[in-house]
């Protein structure tokens, strides 16, 4: 039987997650429900802070600083479950995953994590077992499910040679190491009774240089994808150029799936080796998206909302839209409508444009009008528009844009 070695450490305390059913809605007349919708904003900055500050704080008062986390989560989780109306349902949505990542990080904090590895790189394909680690590095080519594993599966040994089973490591938080390719791969995630990934999980993966290729953070339910973030390079010859998507997974079509959410091109140069190797990884290794991106100063090219198939833009709602931006961060091209194989393509003349000329130093209109093959730097006619008139268009206009438009000044 191929198997995993282990380097150890102790195993630890586990936080699982409940299984009880979800709680009743509230009542109308509900306090703390009449203050959410009424405060929607401020109550999302006092939870989440709180949840941040009690991180920040872990180690200088743990158990206290926990309870009091998993309070705060208790309590919006009852109003999460419980919210039946469409005003907030999208927001209400994020913050839940949220409050999923934030919990899969603090059992990184509470959990001395068993570290497997293999000795010479996990091969994908040659066991069960590296087929199921296959399912979890995810760039924006997602598959619907994992690969489940049977309970014998031998998942690693320890450090006298003992064979380790997955049937004695159900929800508990482990830290990988494995070859996919020529990527190194560190993984932190769990599995549950059905012997399917469960929960918040990570992968970091690199280069053989050492560099850094991707970060990606999905929230699984018994072996399916719900949603996930994810940083990485789309095109390696541009080693500059990276892609961060926050994406829901909404539809399962034959092995691809459908996702709803951003895909936000950015400019950034990083080159940074890892310091560690596939041998002696901790889980103080793992890298997360959002401090990744703080420490950057990655300059946004381009902002996608809507639907994709893949990597690539597929929306046929006429609501989603896409933002190519000058190098000095002001709208080069803003365009609603229909998308199909990541370009703009509209036959219904509902989809619209406002696209900046370098040359006249002005901005068009383009609406009433279709959209086909979907290229960029579209040949520009319509009404010539000033600054004004492109903010008066954008407010009145049924979109929410998920960002704040800066323009030109003409």
């Amino acid at each position: 039987m191929e198997c995993l070695q282990l380097k150890t450490k102790d195993k630890g305390d586990i936080i699982r997650m409940s299984n009880n059913s979800p709680p009743n809605p509230p009542p109308k007349n509900h306090v703390l429900w009449n203050t959410i919708k009424k405060y929607p904003d401020t109550i999302l900055g006092i939870t989440l802070g709180t949840i941040i500050a009690a991180i920040s704080l872990y180690f200088n008062n743990y158990s206290s600083i926990r309870d009091d986390v998993k309070s705060e989560i208790n309590d919006l989780k009852i109003i999460l479950e419980g919210y039946d109306t469409t005003d907030m349902k999208d927001d209400l949505e994020d913050i839940k995953d949220d409050i999923v990542s934030v919990k899969g990080r603090i059992i990184a904090l509470e959990t001395t994590i068993p570290y497997i590895k293999s000795n010479n790189g996990l091969v994908l394909g040659s066991s069960s077992m590296a087929s199921f680690m296959e399912q979890v590095i995810a760039t924006d080519n997602v598959v619907p499910t994992t690969q489940s594993i049977p309970p014998t599966t031998c998942i690693g040994s320890d450090i006298n040679g003992d064979d380790l089973m997955a049937k004695d490591y159900i929800n508990s938080p482990l830290l990988f190491t494995y070859k996919e390719g020529n990527l190194d791969v560190i993984f932190f995630g769990t599995y549950n009774q059905n012997f399917n990934w469960d929960g918040y999980c990570v992968t970091n993966a690199y280069y053989p240089d050492g560099t850094l290729y991707s970060i990606c953070e999905s929230n699984f339910e018994d072996g399916i994808r719900l949603n996930y973030k994810t940083l990485y390079h789309p095109n390696p010859d541009d080693m500059d150029a990276w892609l961060l998507t926050n994406r829901k997974c909404i539809t399962n079509s034959n092995e691809s799936v459908v996702t709803i959410g951003t895909s936000i091109s950015y400019k950034f140069n990083y080159n940074k080796t890892k310091n560690f190797t596939l041998e002696n990884a901790q889980i103080s290794d793992v890298k997360y998206i959002e401090s990744f991106i703080e420490l950057v100063n990655p300059v946004m090219t381009k902002y996608y909302s809507g639907k994709a198939s893949g990597a690539n833009a597929d929306d046929d709602t006429g609501h989603a839209y896409e933002i190519i931006f000058n190098d000095d961060g002001t709208v080069k091209i803003l365009y609603v409508g229909k998308f199909a194989n990541g370009t703009f393509n509209d036959d219904t003349t509902n989809g619209w444009m406002i696209a900046y000329s370098e040359n006249e130093n002005r901005y068009y209109y383009n609406n009433n009008c279709t959209f086909t093959g979907g290229k960029a730097d579209i040949k520009l006619g319509g009404e010539p528009i000033d600054e004004i008139k492109a903010r008066e268009i954008v407010e009145n206009s049924d979109v929410q844009f998920g960002i704040r438009l800066k323009w030109k000044n003409n």
